[in-house]
């Protein structure tokens, strides 16, 4: 089980406005169980992958995981 509490994450680009990625989101994604992430390009699905793997940090809030992540 994946469970994000209450996650944000946002990126400063240069001289503009900040892109919201996650904005206060509380989602469970179950055990054995297939998700399909569809976005256009620059929507945040690989940065959303990156936070479910533990390699990119969300800016507020806690994630949970059990069993592996692959």
């Amino acid at each position: 089980m994946i469970k994000f509490t209450n996650v944000t994450k946002a990126f400063p680009p240069p001289g503009g406005q900040h892109k919201m990625i996650v904005d206060d989101s509380t989602n469970t994604f179950p055990s054995n169980t297939t998700i399909g992430l569809l976005g256009r390009n620059g929507a945040g699905k690989s940065t959303l992958l990156q936070m479910i793997g533990g390699r990119t940090k969300h800016d507020t809030g806690k994630t949970e995981r059990t069993g592996t992540v692959s």
